[in-house]
């Protein structure tokens, strides 16, 4: 199951966060969006999750927000919707 494998990976994520007692784990991602996967993930992970605001979207609007920081010539486009 989609939850099984995320939850896995974010265990491995937590072991290599060693010394921090707290930490925030954002997801991002259209799965996010299926019934129940946030509730599962958090059940399985023991932790509390974050969405974004545009959970499909989120991983594009982040590389084109980079982009326009990146190469300076994309800023007079505007800023990203």
């Amino acid at each position: 199951m989609l939850a099984d494998i995320i939850s896995e990976s974010l265990a491995s994520f937590r072991a290599d966060l060693t010394g921090k007692k707290e930490y925030d784990v954002i997801v991002s991602g259209g799965g996010v969006l299926l019934p129940k996967m946030l509730q599962v993930l958090e059940k399985k992970c023991q932790i509390k999750l974050q969405t974004v605001e545009k959970p499909v979207f989120a991983n594009a609007l982040g590389m084109l927000e980079y982009s326009m920081i990146a190469i300076p010539s994309l800023q007079s486009h505007g800023p990203v919707p």
